[in-house]
């Protein structure tokens, strides 16, 4: 059970970041930004799943060294993945509230994915 939730969170975790391209001409012109500061919010939403990678890395090795679960990392991160990519289509009114919230989606999509291939390899 734990395996299929974290596969679905996974999968929505991901959605957030293939939901920018189609909506990217719309953007460009609602906040008047070039293709390079629209370039932003995707490299944004890489540097933060870059970045918090290694830290959720080194947090998932320390939790399970001392004996703790590992999906709670895996929830937490899904949480922040969830709320970053919900609060861009209705918060983000300009580059830099854009690029911020891009930038937390991605961190926790770093952090989904590492807690969770960790999950699916002791699983299997």
């Amino acid at each position: 059970m734990i395996l299929a939730a974290a596969c679905l969170t996974l999968m929505g975790a991901f959605f957030t970041q293939s939901a920018l391209s189609p909506v990217l001409p719309w953007i460009e012109a609602e906040w008047g930004v070039s293709h390079a500061q629209a370039g932003l919010l995707f490299s944004a939403y890489q540097a933060g799943y870059i970045l918090s990678s290694a830290l959720f890395l080194v947090g998932l090795d320390r939790r399970q060294a001392r004996g703790e679960p590992a999906h709670h990392l895996l929830w937490q991160a899904a949480g922040l993945a969830a709320l970053a990519g919900t609060a861009f289509p209705l918060l983000a009114r300009g580059l830099a509230s854009g690029v911020l919230l891009r930038f937390l989606a991605g961190v926790g999509l770093g952090g989904v994915y590492m807690p969770g291939v960790n999950l699916l390899a002791r699983m299997v």
